[in-house]
């Protein structure tokens, strides 16, 4: 009785599910027709280990023997083994003399067929290269069981049952190091351990790999290799050992297919994203789309990308990095600079023809630019409304951030601009304000490299809005003075009252308030003469900001319902969410409670959290002082605890001092001083960080009546005469300055946790 089988695998590690399935599916019913699992998934991923310990789990119903036999069809320095060599090897192992094998392939498959008639066999066909190799090896009777292992699905192969083998769960992968380096080495560090798993992309062969060189290297820690594969581009270099090399079995599988599949895989390579639609991946091929999913579709059957949605693919990193490095004349394929510019271009036109069509649902009022990009052949994915238009942008905002930073690292300048003007928008909905930056820094260096002041300007614009966002008031006061200069010398009245707009913002935000209500006020003159309707609600919502801060309530009201008008005339919603919260603080000043919680309840109406968060705890913020005010204690607590949940969670600095203000002359009306007290003196922290002086003064006022309520005399004195020196540096009329919160005698029961609050008002335009 022959038994060829390898030995099991020591140190088999996780699988359990595969090995349950494979088993399972082993063990149906065959219908009188021989038994075929077949096993596919990309080199690395452990189809050979799976199928050797199901083998041996089997072996005892197939008492007539078990052959094993190694097809090479992806060895490294091996051609894929002939049938007839194949059949004559499997029929020695029956005891078929040398002298008796027949010459031909098709004799000798039907000899093998007749001597496994009767008999109960178990066959492994391991490392299949195609249907041609593996079909004339396959028994006729439904006695035997025919285990076959591929990187490829082989469709063509009727009655086979084929099960997928992906990466390890990260689970499997932390007990795999664990097995191969002992329980005590890998406890000492676990997180360092979590980070190899990922950096090996959870794939059996990576893991082995870069746990043998541990094991090889004692002395070397977890996280001293954990540094060496963090570099991306020699990643692929650490993950060899010996004659087993992640690179060799990835190379393999390029090498399997024809040219035009490895010049498309190549090219796949440059894409940005994590994940390839068939629209951008027939921009990089430069075809249609049905022509781009058939030669994804072709990967997915080699496994060298992955797919966990209909029309959507994914390579994994380890073999993203193979596709993106350098090929040599022994694979057949030289480098081509220029058709990967060409690609890279045709990538970034769709890319820009996406986000142009998604903006135009999105933000329709913003300004058209003529740019001299070409329309993707392929076509575009579909949007047909804002709610596909948004659901884009939430899905590709990473890659199209990255696209930015690729177009201006390889020369694609203009795309850089453009592309980046488009996303910013939806950065700043969904207060990305971080990536906001980077995206914004990304198109001036492009601007400048190109040389034309009109995309400088508008570049600079969208910085400075980046940084007034993030409470960086004086960086943004650069970008947007050097704005103004570029708007100025081109006669560019729209640029100039954007910059105006700006700068009033900016410069009252450091408490230079006169120069800044005189930039608005030039700025809502020149918005009005351009008939720049939606622009000039942003202007007016800062000036009724600035004229709040001021003491003059009646103008920040009016101002702030001009812009509710407007932007209600519009059909601006995230405008009129901004004028309905100013509105609201002018109410709150003059003391009309019913009408502050009026435009508070209106705006809580139109807003909701994916869109602008910041300002949804403002608006809260606001509805819970009024209600207070009103006698409405549940509604204000329930409404304070959202805001405080959602600043915490989602609010910049700017936005959370604003907030935590508010709430704490909230919960200072309440009678709970020192929750008061905390609110305040986080609001002053982060104020006074960034140099947001208003705020910094009224933390310091909320501070002092805390105190104050609580018979700490001598202490709110001298914070209430910083808070006057403030107030005196920014030239607020002593009638005009805040009052503080009339304090409620201390509260019996415990103080419910903080509230918060909002802004005065939306800083600044999302972008040009």
């Amino acid at each position: 009785m022959p038994r060829t089988l390898p030995n099991d695998l020591t140190g088999f590690t996780g699988r359990e599910r595969e090995l349950g399935r494979l088993l399972e599916r082993a063990a149906a019913p065959a219908d009188g027709a021989t038994r075929i699992v077949a096993i596919d998934g990309m080199g690395g991923s452990g189809k050979t280990a799976l199928a050797i310990r199901a083998a041996h789990r089997l072996a005892e119903a197939y008492p007539d023997g078990q052959l094993y036999i190694d097809l090479r069809g992806f060895t490294p320095g091996e051609r894929p083994r002939l049938p007839l060599s194949v059949l004559g090897a499997l029929l020695r192992s029956l005891g078929v003399p040398g002298e008796r094998l027949p010459e031909e392939a098709d004799s000798r498959s039907c000899m093998w067929r007749g001597m496994l008639a009767e008999r109960r066999m178990l066959i492994v066909l391991d490392n299949a290269a195609d249907v041609a190799q593996v079909r004339p090896l396959l028994p006729a009777s439904s006695n035997s069981l025919v285990l076959i292992t591929s990187r490829t699905r082989m469709v063509e192969l009727d009655g086979c049952d084929w099960m997928s083998v992906g990466v390890m769960s990260p689970p499997e992968s932390r007990a795999l190091v664990r097995e191969a380096l002992g329980r005590s080495r890998t406890e000492r560090e676990p997180e360092a351990v979590e980070a190899l798993a990922e950096l090996c992309g959870h794939l059996p062969l990576a893991l082995r790999i870069a746990t043998a060189r541990l094991r090889n290297r004692p002395r070397w820690t977890v996280r001293h290799l954990v540094d060496r594969l963090a570099d991306g581009t020699r990643r692929l270099d650490e993950l060899r050992s010996g004659e087993r090399s992640v690179e060799a079995t990835l190379r393999l599988s390029y090498r399997a297919m024809r040219k035009e599949h490895r010049d498309a895989f190549r090219l796949l390579g440059l894409h940005p994203g994590a994940e390839i639609d068939v629209h951008s991946a027939a921009a990089l091929l430069g075809c249609g789309v049905r022509e781009a999913e058939d030669v994804l579709e072709h990967l997915l059957d080699a496994h060298l990308v992955g797919q966990h949605e209909i029309g959507r693919y994914a390579f994994h990193d380890l073999v993203r990095s193979f596709a993106q490095s350098p090929r040599g004349d022994d694979d057949g394929d030289n480098d081509d600079d220029t058709v990967e510019t060409a690609a890279t271009g045709r990538l970034l036109d769709h890319f820009f023809a996406v986000t142009e069509e998604a903006c135009r649902f999105l933000y329709p009022g913003r300004d058209t630019v003529d740019v001299p990009f070409a329309r993707p052949a392929g076509g575009l994915p579909p949007i047909g409304s804002a709610g596909e238009a948004e659901a884009y942008f939430d899905r590709e905002y990473v890659t199209l951030l990255t696209a930015v930073a690729r177009a201006q690292e390889r020369g694609f300048f203009a795309h850089a601009v453009h592309l980046a003007r488009n996303l910013v928008f939806h950065l700043n909905a969904r207060s990305y304000l971080s990536e906001y930056a980077q995206a914004a820094d990304l198109a001036v260096a492009a601007a400048r490299r190109i040389g034309d002041p009109a995309q400088l300007r508008l570049s600079l614009s969208n910085q400075a809005v980046s940084r007034a966002k993030l409470g960086r008031f004086r960086e943004g006061i650069a970008a947007a003075s050097e704005a103004l200069d570029i708007a100025v010398s081109l006669g560019d009245r729209h640029g100039e009252a954007y910059c105006r707009d700006l700068l009033g913002m900016l410069h009252s935000c450091l408490g230079h308030l006169a120069a800044g209500r005189s930039h608005l006020e030039r700025a809502v003159e020149l918005y009005r003469e351009a008939g720049s309707n939606r622009q000039e609600t942003y202007a007016l919502c800062n000036l009724s900001s600035v004229y709040t801060w001021l003491g003059r309530h009646r103008e920040a009201a009016s101002a702030a319902e001009r812009a509710v008008a407007i932007s209600r005339r519009l059909g601006a919603r995230n405008e009129e969410i901004s004028a309905l919260n100013d509105l609201a603080i002018a109410r709150l000043a003059t003391r009309d409670h019913s009408a502050a919680r009026s435009a508070a309840e209106q705006a809580l109406e139109l807003s909701d959290e994916s869109r602008m968060p910041e300002n949804l705890a403002l608006t809260l913020a606001l509805a819970a002082d009024a209600s207070l005010h009103l006698g409405r204690t549940r509604q204000a607590e329930a409404h304070a605890d959202r805001a405080y949940g959602l600043i915490r969670a989602k609010g910049t600095a700017l936005r959370q001092a604003v907030v935590e203000n508010i709430l704490g002359d909230v919960h200072c009306r309440r009678g709970e001083f020192d929750r008061a007290l905390a609110l305040h003196e986080s609001a002053y922290e982060l104020a006074a960080a960034i140099e947001y002086r208003i705020e910094a003064a009224r933390a310091l006022r909320g501070m002092s009546a805390a105190l104050a309520a609580t018979g700490r005399t001598g202490r709110a004195e001298i914070l209430r005469r910083c808070a006057d020196d403030v107030m005196e540096s920014m030239r607020v009329p002593v009638d005009r300055r805040p009052a503080a919160p009339e304090a409620a005698r201390p509260a019996a029961r415990p103080a419910r946790p903080p509230v918060a609050p909002g802004p005065a008002a939306d800083p600044a335009p999302a972008s040009a």
